[in-house]
């Protein structure tokens, strides 16, 4: 018995981890603009990045699942949208 008291509230504290650190959209777009062009290089150096985070912000779809954030970037370079799943304050892009 005490140790079902002990997974449950291992796991009600693992969710409340979860739920508190579950990254911001704003946090997400800041976030993308580093990874995403820093790569490019013309981007940091000129400090276009500044102007490419309205543009990944409108172009972002959240959807808050409250443990974790799906955001999907639509590029439209691209023909499937860029899917990134944040929780703990991190990113994970498929």
């Amino acid at each position: 018995m005490k140790k079902r008291y002990i997974v449950l509230v291992s796991i009600v504290v693992i969710a409340l981890a979860l739920v508190s650190t579950n990254p911001s959209q704003d946090e997400y777009v800041e976030w993308a603009s580093s990874k995403v062009f820093a790569k490019e290089g013309l981007f940091t150096k000129v400090g276009v990045d500044e102007l490419a985070k309205p543009v990944i912000n409108t172009a972002t779809e959240k959807q808050d699942m409250l443990l974790f954030t799906i955001y999907k970037t639509n590029i439209p370079a691209q023909e499937e949208p860029i899917t990134t799943i944040g929780f703990f304050k991190q990113f994970i892009t498929f």
